[in-house]
Protein backbone atom coordinates (compact mmCIF):
# COMPACT_ATOMS: atom_id res chain seq x y z
CA UNK A 1 0.00 0.00 0.00
CA UNK A 2 1.64 3.00 -1.65
CA UNK A 3 1.18 6.71 0.48
CA UNK A 4 -1.41 7.78 -2.23
CA UNK A 5 -3.52 4.40 -1.62
CA UNK A 6 -3.71 4.85 2.09
CA UNK A 7 -4.67 8.72 1.77
CA UNK A 8 -7.35 7.54 -0.25
CA UNK A 9 -8.33 4.79 2.22
CA UNK A 10 -7.99 6.93 5.76
CA UNK A 11 -11.21 8.97 5.01
CA UNK A 12 -13.36 5.78 3.90
CA UNK A 13 -11.99 3.68 7.29
CA UNK A 14 -13.11 6.82 9.33
CA UNK A 15 -16.62 6.97 7.76
CA UNK A 16 -17.04 3.37 8.38
CA UNK A 17 -15.55 3.22 12.41
CA UNK A 18 -17.89 6.55 13.03
CA UNK A 19 -20.61 4.55 11.83
CA UNK A 20 -20.06 1.40 13.72
CA UNK A 21 -17.13 0.93 16.17
CA UNK A 22 -16.78 -2.82 15.35
CA UNK A 23 -15.82 -2.74 12.00
CA UNK A 24 -12.38 -2.05 13.85
CA UNK A 25 -12.32 -4.91 15.11
CA UNK A 26 -11.57 -6.40 11.54
CA UNK A 27 -8.63 -4.28 10.71
CA UNK A 28 -6.36 -6.80 12.00
CA UNK A 29 -8.28 -9.77 9.91
CA UNK A 30 -7.48 -7.90 6.86
CA UNK A 31 -3.88 -8.08 7.40
CA UNK A 32 -4.46 -11.76 8.10
CA UNK A 33 -6.45 -12.04 4.87
CA UNK A 34 -3.27 -10.09 2.82
CA UNK A 35 -5.59 -7.27 2.44
CA UNK A 36 -3.86 -4.75 4.31
CA UNK A 37 0.03 -4.82 4.45
CA UNK A 38 1.26 -6.05 7.99
CA UNK A 39 2.70 -2.74 8.66
CA UNK A 40 2.27 -1.41 11.99
CA UNK A 41 2.59 2.07 11.03
CA UNK A 42 -0.30 1.95 8.40
CA UNK A 43 -2.25 -0.53 11.10
CA UNK A 44 -1.74 2.02 13.68
CA UNK A 45 -2.66 5.53 11.76
CA UNK A 46 -6.06 3.03 10.30
CA UNK A 47 -6.65 2.29 14.23
CA UNK A 48 -6.44 5.50 15.53
CA UNK A 49 -8.84 6.84 13.46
Amino acid sequence: MGVDELEKALPIFKVVFDADKSWRELVPRLVKADLLPDDDTIIKQIMEL
